[in-house]
């Protein structure tokens, strides 16, 4: 059996809003260009624009089930092609750099987060 992975490759645009709907444009041709599976660059959901302040950095954060990563769980489910979004998740004391894998049923099937090693 053969895997096809699509590593997405993309430019972040700015706004969550804008980020999602890249990606599910990106999402949508990697299917049709045949891929399984679908990986977003590191920290999708901000584009890795960090700001030194914390309390703005915080205000960037977003849950694990916010509706930006549960759309993508039900775009896996609509295309039947596993995603995996990265984002920076709310937590305290700092936020993390986070993964949910959702499989091709839009079920959240595995989730990797770390430590930011950053200090504001």
């Amino acid at each position: 059996m053969d895997l096809k992975i699509a590593l997405l490759q993309l430019l972040p645009d700015g706004s969550l809003d804008e980020q999602q709907d890249k990606g599910k444009t990106a999402c949508i041709k990697a299917k049709e260009m045949g891929a399984d599976i679908a990986l977003f660059p590191e920290m999708w959901s901000d584009g890795y624009a960090l700001p030194r302040n914390e309390e703005t950095l915080n205000e960037l954060a977003i849950l694990s089930d916010s509706g930006f990563v549960c759309f993508f769980g039900a775009l896996a489910r609509e295309l039947q092609m596993a995603i995996g979004i990265t984002f920076l998740e709310k937590n305290d004391p700092k936020p993390l750099n986070s993964i949910v894998l959702f499989d091709r049923n839009g079920d959240g099937c595995c989730r990797y987060l770390q430590l930011s090693q950053r200090t504001a």
